[in-house]
């Protein structure tokens, strides 16, 4: 059997899920071939962990590109999303294939210095959108090219996904929009529900692999928590060359937790997807058929795909920088068009403690705003809401720099 090598940078927090991830499908040709530690007590024991169980843990990056090369074929990058570009870039330049954690990069600039990069150096960056190796985001999208729902008429999707104070206070750059002169632009758009914006474009996109190019985008952003700098409400609208509208609508400033869901609209027919991978499809003609993920873990799937590429065993990847990069246009393009984030009223906001004692900031009647945005496939300044402020949306036809912070 072929073996592929992974080396995981870090070895806490999402990296031990990496770590835990390439352990796993050993059988099945992948192996752990090493860890890049930092410096810090956490990370130190988990080093000795490592060496202990025979694994070769490098002091840094730059020492893994250095001498990595007769046992490590592809870096997983489960890294800061402001490091996302400059480490991809650094592992391809240096000979290497690169498996990166979503987003694949902040701005269009660096997505397309990514993109460069690639092609130039012939590795492969593949990018950790999960669910777009789910079968069910896989079916759904064959369903709609082998035109089952007529021509598109729209894509939109609906979550809330509460998140306390801990959760913005994990690492520095949580919840903030620049990091130590870094873009970051975090938030539910570009973090936590950026797999479903990333899956309304690719299955709006002409080819089985591609996603659909954007004319417009435009969007508001809100903030209910005062200790971040980032939105924690977002609605997105976006259109297609082919005049398909998207729209993205979610929170993290809910009490509720409502999984994400997407509803897919043609002229011949409907379509629904859920997060627990489950779809259903009705047609015009009366038709209704439904599938699921037929028990597929995406996150070993994601690791899968990239080894059995690197292999040779695979003719395509899922997810690359060139597939996403219609991701980053929405991404920047709806940072262009909300500006600033609006703040909201104290009297539109309550905190409710949890049982465990975390601290949640509430957006009152958040959940019924989104659902109505939803339905309606509106923002909120055009539902009459008092603390909305409207935006223009913005042309990005030939996006090719992100200018907000300049």
């Amino acid at each position: 059997m072929d073996r592929t090598g992974f080396a995981v940078v870090g070895a806490q927090n999402f990296a031990a899920e990496y770590i835990s991830r390439v352990r796993s499908l050993r059988d099945e040709g992948l192996r752990l071939t090493g860890v890049v530690v930092a410096d810090g007590k956490g990370e130190a024991e988990r080093a000795r962990e490592l060496r202990s169980e025979g694994f070769r843990i490098y002091d840094s990056y730059e020492e893994l590109l250095r001498t990595g090369h007769d046992h490590v074929d592809v870096i997983g990058l489960p890294v800061s999303i402001p490091a996302h570009a400059e480490l991809s870039i650094a592992g391809m330049t240096h000979g290497y294939d690169v498996l990166l954690e979503k987003p694949p990069a902040p701005t269009i600039d660096e997505l397309d210095a990514l993109c460069r990069t690639a092609d130039r150096t012939g590795n492969f960056c593949s990018i950790g959108f999960q669910h777009l190796h789910a079968p069910s985001i896989r079916r759904l999208k064959r369903t709609i090219l082998d035109g089952s729902l007529g021509e598109l008429r729209s894509i939109a999707c609906m979550g809330c996904w509460p998140r306390d104070d801990a959760y913005y206070k994990r690492t520095p750059w949580a919840g903030e929009l620049l990091h130590e002169g870094d873009v970051v632009l975090d938030g539910p758009v570009n973090n936590a529900f950026a797999h479903f914006l990333q899956n309304m474009l690719f299955l709006a996109g002409d080819g089985l692999h591609e996603t659909a190019s954007l004319t417009e985008v435009g969007a508001e952003r809100y903030r209910a928590n005062p200790a971040i700098r980032a939105a924690d409400i977002a609605c997105v609208h976006a259109t297609t060359e082919r005049d398909v509208e998207i729209g993205l609508y979610v929170t993290h400033a809910s009490a509720e937790r409502r999984d994400p869901s997407i509803q897919i609209t043609g002229t011949d027919g409907t379509a629904e997807w859920h997060y627990d991978g489950t779809a259903t499809v009705r047609t015009a003609d009366g038709n209704r058929f439904e599938f699921d993920n037929e028990g597929v873990d995406l996150g070993k799937e994601v690791f899968r795909t990239a080894a059995r590429y690197e292999q040779g065993r695979r003719s395509e990847l899922y997810c690359t920088p060139d597939n996403s990069r219609e991701f980053v246009v929405a991404v920047d393009g709806s940072f262009e068009s909300s500006g600033p984030v609006v703040p909201l009223p104290d009297d539109a906001v309550h905190t409710e403690t949890t049982d465990d004692g975390a601290v949640n900031h509430v957006a009152d009647g958040v959940v019924d705003l989104l659902s109505d945005a939803f339905a309606e496939r509106a923002l909120p300044s055009e539902l009459g809401v008092s603390w909305a402020a409207p935006r223009s949306p913005v042309d990005v036809t030939e996006y090719t720099r992100f200018t907000p912070f300049a």
